[in-house]
């Protein structure tokens, strides 16, 4: 077989092409990253964090929107404990929960939601617009290119959360006084 750069050229750019897709990051890959670097500038009370044996569960209320992406951080540990994932739970099942994810489509009953939340030391999470004004603590959005974290810092301290300052400085803090 004869050698033809223009051929060669053809097959590297189709490879490159193939490549990059195969390695592509999505949306939900860069937040399921990012809440889980997250998670790790948290303080919970002592006493939700002191049974060592007991999993970091983390529950999703409606919709969760990350799918296979979950994956990368389930055999990850957080605060010395495996993760476990709880999915469409109801109101009534929070309880053991340490991080909640609020989805879209729970944006009708969310004041609800969050007035049952403010009994537990639950970090709330949502990747909605305008959901951390309305007491979610932690809100992944996108802007551009980009994934912003906005901090409802307020409803945070209520519940007995403590963040790292380091975290203070990578989120926008919300003014719910407005």
């Amino acid at each position: 077989m004869k050698f033809n750069l223009k051929n060669y050229i053809l097959y590297v750019l189709l490879f490159l092409v193939v490549n990059q897709n195969a390695y592509a990051v999505s949306e939900q890959q860069v937040k399921v990253a990012v809440l889980y670097n997250l998670l790790r500038m948290v303080e919970w009370p002592d006493e939700t964090i002191q049974q060592k044996d007991q999993p970091f569960t983390l529950c999703f209320m409606g919709e969760e929107p990350f799918g296979d992406a979950l994956h990368v951080i389930q055999k990850k540990r957080i605060q010395q404990r495996n993760f476990h994932f709880l999915k469409n739970i109801a109101l009534g099942q929070i309880e053991n929960c340490k991080v909640l994810f609020i989805a879209n489509s729970e944006e009708q009953r969310l004041e609800s939601i969050m007035t049952e939340l403010q009994k537990y030391p639950i970090l709330t999470v949502a990747d909605t617009q305008g959901f951390a004004q309305r007491g979610v603590m932690i809100n992944l959005i996108r802007e551009k290119t980009k994934v912003v974290l906005e901090l409802n810092e307020k409803s945070t301290l209520a519940v007995g959360l403590s963040l790292n300052p380091v975290l203070l400085r990578l989120v926008r803090v919300i003014d719910t006084n407005e």
